[in-house]
């Protein structure tokens, strides 16, 4: 169920993907991973829009093509040692499925209109 999922990923020290690399996808993962305030590992690495979009909302992503790199990235996490949140949590809202859904929900609101 989500909610045991959702409880895993918000106490986690650090969270991991793979990123597929397709063009074309947004990044519905690392969204959904921002808003959880957890740092995030991403193998092989992140585009450069969804870093740009991990600084503006003061979100802690690393980036790791190679084994030494994730180790390196689990070990500077655990030698932070705290699970601090991070993330400015107003620029955070925007990311929720509740913020889209309601996002959507306008845009589509419009179109009938029209």
């Amino acid at each position: 169920p989500f909610s045991e999922y959702w409880a895993l990923v918000t106490r986690s020290h650090v969270n991991v993907y793979l990123r597929t690399a397709k063009t074309g996808w947004w990044h519905h993962k690392i969204a959904e991973l921002l808003v959880a305030r957890r740092p995030i590992l991403c193998v092989p690495g992140e585009i450069e829009e969804a870093c740009d979009l991990t600084r503006r909302v003061g979100g802690q992503l690393f980036n790791a093509a190679s084994p030494a790199g994730v180790a390196e990235t689990l070990r500077a996490v655990v030698r932070d040692g705290e699970r601090r949140p991070a993330g400015d949590v107003a620029a955070l809202r925007a990311l929720t499925w509740d913020a889209a859904a309601a996002e959507l929900a306008t845009v589509l609101a419009g179109v009938k209109a029209a």
